[in-house]
């Protein structure tokens, strides 16, 4: 199946860790591998910069390292030098924007997922909640935030692998700035 639609994409460790191996049974697993298996499978990429590596190093499985050598030779991974995609910018306004020490840590650890998107094709693959409902604040003020994509494989009804066939759109509904209008 070919996409029209190609897009690069940050993909958090946390989908590698909850990927798991083939053996694990849970549906969050499941539901990681089939995401990763449907990137490999389509025509879009992975970016990858230093600190993003150090994780995906840290956490990857048996099978997500088999996955990853994949990738790569399909040439499906796109390296990105630490100083090409750091904002010094961002990190200051979100440090002045967001006044919760708790809330900024939390920030401020997930904040190169960020920092690559907005260097790609702004789109995030991760299944850290906590952080993306941060973000998702935060770009109420900030408009560097608002049409970054942010996609979480282990919630099923977000449909992450039909969304990948589709090329990855940037639905409006998918971004960090959408606010539900009821």
């Amino acid at each position: 199946m070919t996409v029209k639609n190609r897009k690069r994409l940050v993909i958090d460790a946390s989908v590698a860790r909850a990927a798991g191996g083939t053996e694990k049974l849970h549906p969050d697993s499941k539901l990681c591998r089939e995401f990763l298996l449907e990137v490999l499978k389509l025509c879009h990429s992975m970016i990858l910069t230093p600190e993003i590596t150090v994780e995906w190093d840290k956490h990857q499985s048996r099978y997500v390292s088999t996955w990853r050598v994949n990738m790569a030779r399909r040439g499906k991974i796109i390296h990105r030098k630490a100083e090409d995609v750091l904002n010094e910018d961002l990190r200051q306004a979100i440090e002045e924007t967001v006044t919760d020490e708790a809330i900024l840590k939390i920030i401020m650890k997930d904040i190169r997922l960020i920092e690559a998107a907005l260097a790609a094709d702004f789109t995030i693959a991760s299944c850290d909640n906590r952080v993306r409902q941060h973000l998702m604040n935060v770009a109420q003020v900030l408009d560097d935030l608002e049409h970054i994509v942010w996609i979480n494989p282990t919630i099923e009804g977000e449909g992450c692998v039909t969304w990948l066939r589709q090329g990855a759109p940037a639905e409006a509904k998918r971004c960090l700035g959408y606010r539900d209008e009821l």
